[in-house]
């Protein structure tokens, strides 16, 4: 696994865990819930996405180091529209589905404009701290091999 398929996974483990830990989702394939979770994990804070998109796969999409405050009140495209709209609101984005039909395992794209990006400045300093991130363990599903778009 190259480093940035670690880091991507890593970051992805960090949500799927919480999710399970707060009973937001569970694995099995017929889970159809959705919505938006803030937390805080090793004094960074995170958002994280997440949708059933259809055939037992869980869409989650991740934001590291968030600077805003988000109104989980709101529906999700407000607050997709308020991440979007101030271009400073977190320093990573990363996106990756969870197969639950077949197995339990994450998958990502090796596309990083589709999966992976650093928006903050400067790069190498927070690509260096998420590179060097303890491996996470997972709960209940495996950091499986990817899914190439």
């Amino acid at each position: 696994m190259n480093q940035k398929e670690y880091i991507r996974t890593n970051i992805l483990t960090i949500g799927l865990n919480k999710l399970l830990e707060n009973n937001l989702i569970t694995l099995n394939e017929n889970d159809k819930r959705m919505g938006c979770y803030v937390f805080d994990y090793d004094a960074t804070k995170y958002l994280i996405r997440f949708r059933d998109i259809g055939h037992g796969e869980l869409e989650i999409i991740m934001y590291w180091d968030l600077k805003i405050n988000i109104d989980l009140n709101g529906d999700e495209l407000n607050i997709t529209k308020d991440l979007i709209s101030k271009k400073t609101s977190y320093d990573i984005y990363v996106m990756g589905w969870v197969e639950r039909k077949i197995g339990k395992y994450i998958q990502t794209s090796k596309c990083d404009r589709h999966s992976f990006n650093i928006k903050c400045s400067p790069k190498k300093i927070t690509y260096d701290k998420l590179k060097n991130m303890t491996c996470v363990n997972t709960n209940g599903f495996e950091k499986k091999g990817q899914l190439i778009l």
